[in-house]
């Protein structure tokens, strides 16, 4: 991150941003992971594994066998991969962050 973006906007908007990157990531990931969930068993299923007529089928049998949890099973990992994401995404994003600010405050 370069000095004059530190210097201009202050360590309270580069740990701003950072908590922007993990919520919109961990909320996006909660949200589709039980999808993701349901495409893996089905893609296991060519394997030899139990067959599922679609994804409903899929859905309604991981909700009787498992319940609601079975959706979110191993998505502790990939939330703790977000983490380390952030901050990647946060630097890769920071010129342009800077041209929007002075785009839309300093002019």
């Amino acid at each position: 991150m370069s000095a004059e973006y530190e210097g201009r906007y202050g360590s309270r908007l580069i740990i701003a941003l950072y908590l922007a990157c993990l919520s919109a990531g961990s909320i996006s990931q909660t949200l589709t992971y039980p999808f993701d969930v349901l495409r893996r068993k089905m893609q296991v299923t060519g394997m030899g594994g139990q067959r599922y007529n679609g994804a409903l089928d899929a859905l309604q049998s991981t909700l009787q066998t498992e319940g609601p949890k079975g959706l979110y099973r191993g998505l502790w990992p990939n939330l703790r991969a977000l983490f380390r994401f952030g901050s990647v995404h946060r630097e890769c994003h920071a010129d342009f962050i800077v041209l929007m600010l002075d785009a839309l405050y300093l002019r």
